[in-house]
């Protein structure tokens, strides 16, 4: 019935619409498909002649006294505010008790309801929002610019749980999801991460004829990934499908890396005099050594390309910002990691039976 949907719009704007915007991710809801109430006002026209008075006077005093104020606009900042005042009319029985002031032979002040009939309705609708074959109310949740699109996910979903339970008469379901298409970008993301992981180790294996080198390089490519979301985590950048992409693009220099140090240091050995186990640890020691400065150079021209990226401004600054962080992070840890861990663990695998 249009009554109960009348109230059925009233709660969704008073109590909904408000509880879903305390909500800390949120920024703001917009919300459609409600229905719109008027008051319908029926004068008795021999009422109104009874008392000395006409309809258009009786008119012009009920738009007198029922104006609105209007709003205003105040900027503060980058912030905005509508600022409305409505009327102070907010129930059936405010409208019922205007006081018309009636001139005749003698002045006196009666109720609007004295000469009139007033019914609420809903007004007539321009447009109908329906779910499931019902006619329905939706509420469009719209997150604040920093807020966690997956952790919005888990408070909505718990204060649709509690309107359930608290609202048994009410079916309240989320109709569209952005999370989804978002789980599913970052999830293809992810794989195709560790596909490149997997055929960069297929191809070490093609090209690298010691299984412990193999071994090297497939202990580093997880570690490194690990460093570079712990350092997602210390800085605040969340893990999402452009931070992601910049992980992406980083990796490969984790296998430059630990592939050029790993040279290195068999390098060394090949030359050395002795070939005994002190000359096999100087050359874990210092192979690394004879190489920094060049990967140290590559991972820092990588890195500036990357430098005017930190200082856009707007929309394109804010994507754009994790991009650069996460590659210049996911450089400077894959060599910090190969550089450190790479001479530990192939000291470790060809100490019994070094590579002479």
């Amino acid at each position: 019935k249009n009554y109960n949907f009348l109230r059925l719009s009233e709660f969704c704007k008073n109590t909904v619409k408000r509880r879903l915007e305390q909500l800390d991710e949120v920024g703001l809801v917009d919300i459609s498909g409600m229905a719109v109430p008027e008051l319908s006002i029926q004068l008795n026209k021999d009422k109104i002649e009874a008392i000395g008075s006409n309809v258009v006077e009786i008119i012009a005093q009920i738009k007198q006294q029922s104006e609105q104020i209007g709003s205003i606009t105040i900027k503060d900042g980058n912030y905005e505010y509508d600022l409305r005042f409505e009327s102070s009319f907010n129930s059936i029985s405010d409208i019922e008790n205007i006081r018309l002031r009636i001139k005749g032979s003698r002045q006196r002040i009666i109720r609007l309801a004295d000469v009139c009939t007033i019914h609420k309705r809903s007004k007539k609708n321009t447009g109908i929002y329906n779910f499931d074959g019902r006619r329905s109310i939706t509420l469009a949740v719209i997150k604040q610019g920093d807020a966690q699109l997956f952790r919005l996910q888990g408070e909505i979903s718990d204060l649709l749980l509690s309107f359930g339970q608290d609202y048994p008469d009410l079916t309240f379901s989320v109709s569209e999801n952005q999370t989804e298409l978002l789980d599913l970008s970052i999830s293809n993301l992810i794989n195709s991460i560790l596909a490149g992981a997997l055929l960069s180790i297929i191809m070490i294996v093609i090209f690298m004829n010691r299984r412990q080198n193999i071994v090297i390089i497939s202990c580093i490519i997880p570690i490194s990934i690990s460093m570079t979301l712990l350092g997602f985590y210390i800085i605040g950048i969340s893990i999402n499908i452009v931070s992601l992409a910049g992980l992406l693009l980083g990796m490969g220099e984790i296998i430059d890396s630990s592939i050029i140090i790993i040279e290195s240091i068999e390098e060394r050995i090949l030359h050395s005099t002795n070939r005994d186990q002190k000359d096999f640890d100087s050359a874990c020691m210092d192979g690394p050594a004879d190489v920094i400065r060049p990967l140290f150079t590559s991972v820092l021209t990588n890195s500036i390309v990357f430098l005017p990226l930190l200082f856009l401004s707007g929309i394109a600054g804010a994507i754009f910002y994790d991009q650069a962080v996460a590659v210049s992070l996911s450089l400077g840890t894959s060599l910090a990691v190969s550089y450190f861990l790479v001479p530990l663990l192939y000291n470790r695998l060809y100490r019994k039976s070094p590579p002479w």
